[in-house]
């Protein structure tokens, strides 16, 4: 993290030696999972405060459905097939530039011409985009909100914040460039530490206008996610200027061949990275005709995604990095390790916490948000919707590192098949669930859809790639599923001693340290469980702790000599 935040002078060129990537890092892992974490928790302390001031209302709905429009191109295209189809395709132009010139600055400027091609056309497309959805925004709203009714203020409230927020995507699609140079260089904390300033602008903004008129607090949250869009822009401009020396430069936008082979590739991608948040808005769209369902769907899936991030985004975001690079120098046995290690990790840590989650949804949907203007049916109604949501956390996190390998081999269209049966599926089930169970029925709609994506996600990488399970990784499953089972009943029987401390009717420090002493008893469980017997100490998950260290020493022996 030091060399991150090093003051030196400009580096003109691309560091020698960034592409020396060594086994996949636990520090990398661990700089992108604190950053997330530090991002998420900001997040949660700005839902609190949302769910005290709004509740479940329509200002708040209308705000959420604003939200989701840019937040699923930012995710589907921007950040998910973005970077998922660049990252291969800027390794191969490093790659094929090495072999004709070896490790030199001009096979870093061949790939440098790729990359600035793709930031002119990806911001020509983002305006493209932009001008297009505020003409149409009446008609997009109505699509994903059927349930408001024709008129209605929801409705009128929709359609204001969604023109005022969508500028977010141009600018969140500049940071994604940003932080994809700087990932293919090895430098993964900034595109971490920028969300950070989304969740810090929202909280301002809930703060400095607590009190006024519920469509004011809207207006506001509103504009303060286009400004967090420039201030992560900037931030991930300054990161990679420093860290890499790659800085855009602007010219006319052309359907190069490198633009072509982008496109091919983003097209599967971003259906078998988009799926999950299609899905998500086909559950919003059902909801919209029960009162107060897009809230407690939408703050169970805020709780339920921070292990996804935490976990899978961590290690898929620098999986895709090493395996690029490993598969474009033809080291298959090592990305086949790697892939099997990086698999058993993130299921050491989702296993227990989709237990944990299950075990304790009504305590932590209850002491998270019932408060203010959020009753305690709302809090019921998110513990149902979070219990669904949590039945597919391993799938969803598993899905993240099975389609690491296609993705790392330039093959976006496997996990794009994949995905769409999954959503298939998912959408099938989606009304028939809702009509018995509502939101949780959306929930667990969802989660039967992710299950069937990650078990023919499996299927295929041991079909097709040789990649299979090995036995280490089948072996310390089964320890860390008994584990967590333990730890589940543990968590069951502590939870019935406190839930006197875990009402509405406590004071706040009672129950939030009931909670924490719940969580942390539990973690503290497990973890000695799994010591005990040997999943946690399985040697080949050591291959994790290596670091990136000949690659940061090259960038600092670089910055010297540019400096001086």
């Amino acid at each position: 993290m030091a060399i991150l935040f090093s003051r030196r002078r400009r580096v003109p060129k691309p560091p020698k030696g960034a592409h020396d990537h060594p086994v996949l890092g636990a520090r990398a892992i661990g700089d992108i999972a604190f950053w997330t974490g530090t991002s998420r928790s900001l997040g949660f302390f700005r839902d609190l405060i949302l769910a005290a001031v709004l509740g479940a209302g329509p200002v708040v709905e209308a705000f959420i459905l604003a939200l989701r429009l840019p937040n699923l191109f930012r995710r589907t295209f921007a950040e998910g097939a973005f970077n998922t189809a660049f990252l291969p395709l800027y390794a191969r132009h490093r790659g094929e530039g090495e072999a004709r010139h070896g490790v030199s600055d001009q096979a870093e400027r061949e790939a440098l011409i790729f990359a600035r091609e793709v930031f002119v056309f990806l911001v020509g497309a983002m305006v493209v985009l932009l001008l297009l959805f505020w003409a149409v925004m009446p008609w997009v709203i109505t699509l994903l909100g059927p349930g408001l009714a024709a008129g209605s203020e929801e409705r009128a409230l929709a359609i204001l914040y969604a023109r005022i927020t969508f500028p977010y995507l141009l600018l969140t699609a500049l940071t994604t460039w940003f932080a994809a140079i700087c990932n293919a260089h090895g430098f993964f904390a900034g595109g971490a530490i920028a969300p950070i300033f989304f969740n810090a602008c929202l909280v301002f903004a809930l703060l400095f206008f607590a009190g006024a008129a519920d469509q004011e607090i809207g207006l506001a949250l509103s504009a303060a996610v286009t400004l967090s869009g420039v201030l992560q822009a900037g931030f991930m401009f300054w990161v990679c200027k420093t860290n890499t020396g790659v800085t855009p430069a602007w010219h006319r936008p052309r359907l190069t061949q490198g633009i072509r082979k982008l496109l091919a590739a983003m097209g599967p991608s971003a259906l078998s990275v988009g799926v999950f948040q299609i899905n998500f808005l086909v559950a919003m769209a059902v909801v919209s005709f029960k009162q107060g369902g897009i809230s407690h769907l939408y703050y169970a899936e805020r709780v339920y995604q921070l292990p996804v991030a935490l976990i899978g985004l961590a290690i898929s975001a620098v999986l895709l990095s090493d395996l690029s690079d490993k598969i474009s120098r033809g080291q298959t046995r090592k990305a086949r390790g790697d892939f099997n290690r990086a698999l058993e990790a993130s299921l050491f840590f989702v296993v227990p916490a989709t237990v944990g989650l299950v075990v304790l949804r009504e305590p932590i949907a209850s002491v998270l948000f019932e408060r203010g203007a959020f009753t305690g049916a709302d809090a019921r109604g998110v513990a149902g919707a979070l219990g669904a949501f949590t039945l597919g956390l391993p799938a969803y996190v598993a899905t993240r590192i099975l389609q690491t390998p296609f993705f790392a081999r330039g093959n976006t269209k496997t996990p794009a098949k994949t995905a769409m049966a999954g959503a298939a599926v998912s959408i099938l089930a989606t009304v028939p669930l809702f009509l018995l169970f509502e939101a949780s029925g959306v929930a667990l709609a969802t989660s039967l859809g992710g299950w069937l994506t990650a078990c023919l996600l499996y299927r295929r990488v041991g079909r097709r790639l040789g990649w299979h399970g090995d036995k280490a990784l089948i072996k310390n499953l089964l320890r860390m599923v008994v584990a967590a089972l333990l730890m589940g009943l543990w968590l069951y029987v502590l939870g019935g001693q406190l839930a006197f401390a875990l009402r509405a009717d406590a004071s706040e420090w009672a129950r939030w340290g009931a909670l924490l002493a719940l969580i942390a008893s539990g973690a503290g469980v497990y973890f000695l469980l799994a010591w005990l017997s040997g999943a946690g100490r399985n040697p080949a998950l050591a291959r994790l702790r290596q670091r990136h260290q000949r690659r940061r020493d090259a960038v600092s022996a670089r910055a010297l000599d540019d400096g001086e």
